[in-house]
């Protein structure tokens, strides 16, 4: 009868100690992303000479969630390789480096990711609002023009504002 009386008293303790679901936790490192290299296509003779796939990359983020649905991305030479800035349909501006591997990929890198802003600062959790479809890049400016595909607008944001600052309509 003790022993029973303890074991129920246990189960009680480590029922009610014990949390119906996991809370929430922060990530412990900045976001990463990872590329796999997508085979090479030899089609000897393809539809459209002028537009063929030689090859490409599976990207893989690691410690967010706003790295989905890239719609553009403008490449930036930085030496032997680039340093990218994309859109995701999640309002999201992202900003990483490809840089070769010297095994014919590229190296895990760290991502910078900050939400698109509205004229006052604000960011939405609306995806209709925030789906971000093209980034286009004025050199002589350094302005960035982000298109929106289902509220239709054109927002531009100044470097480096497209990470921290307010976008104008």
């Amino acid at each position: 009868p003790m022993t029973r009386l303890l074991c129920l008293c246990l189960l009680a303790m480590a029922v009610h100690i014990t949390p119906a679901r996991a809370e929430p936790r922060p990530y412990l490192q900045k976001p990463t992303v990872s590329f796999r290299s997508l085979p090479p296509v030899t089609d000897p003779h393809p539809l459209n000479p002028n537009v063929r796939y030689i090859g490409g990359y599976e990207l893989t983020a690691h410690g967010t969630d706003q790295f989905t649905g890239l719609s553009d991305l403008q490449l930036f030479p930085d030496g032997a390789g680039f340093t990218v800035e994309a859109i995701s349909d999640q309002g999201a501006a992202v900003r990483f480096n490809m840089q070769p591997d010297g095994k014919g990929g590229m190296k895990d890198t760290e991502v910078e990711i900050d939400r698109l802003r509205d004229p006052s600062g604000a960011i939405s959790d609306n995806k209709d609002f925030n789906d971000a479809e093209d980034i286009a890049y004025d050199p002589a400016t350094l302005t960035r023009y982000v298109s929106f595909e289902r509220f239709r607008r054109i927002m531009t944001y100044s470097e480096p504002q497209i990470w921290r600052g307010k976008g104008q309509v």
